[in-house]
């Protein structure tokens, strides 16, 4: 959707509304009922083409999140500011920002019901820790 309408030149809050929708579209596709994924791969797809600098730099974020965590959802949730402050960093474009804002809340409360997974995580995380302190302690 981004490389059509760059193709077309559009300016680019049409772009960016081209990229909202390709996210919508997943979430929301019509054939099966309006209930779909959370579009993150999709936003990864629109963040590629709108900002390959800050994608980059987040897809290690995302490399390193996703080995110590091993939950999915997890490393997007907590990478998900690093994409932001890489895009302000590397971009300077304030419409680009607040797209990344907006799409990183929506993917958000998308999934909401997912982010029990975070606090499990940090839970048993909390926990090895706490058992590893007191080993040592001994």
């Amino acid at each position: 959707a981004i490389a059509v309408a760059s193709a077309f030149g559009v300016d680019q809050p049409f772009v960016l509304l081209a990229g909202f929708m390709a996210v919508a579209g997943h979430n929301f596709p019509f054939w099966i009922g309006f209930r779909g994924g959370s579009g993150v791969a999709c936003f990864m797809g629109v963040m590629m083409m709108l900002s390959p600098a800050a994608f980059g730099a987040t897809l290690g974020v995302l490399a390193i999140t996703l080995v110590v965590t091993r939950q999915f959802f997890t490393t997007i949730a907590l990478a998900s500011p690093f994409l932001i402050i890489f895009v302000w960093v590397l971009e300077r474009d304030l419409t680009l920002l607040y797209f990344t804002i907006g799409m990183a809340i929506f993917i958000l409360l998308r999934s909401r019901r997912r982010l029990h997974e975070i606090r499990v995580f940090t839970m048993r995380a909390y926990y090895e820790m706490k058992a590893r302190l007191s080993r040592n302690r001994d």
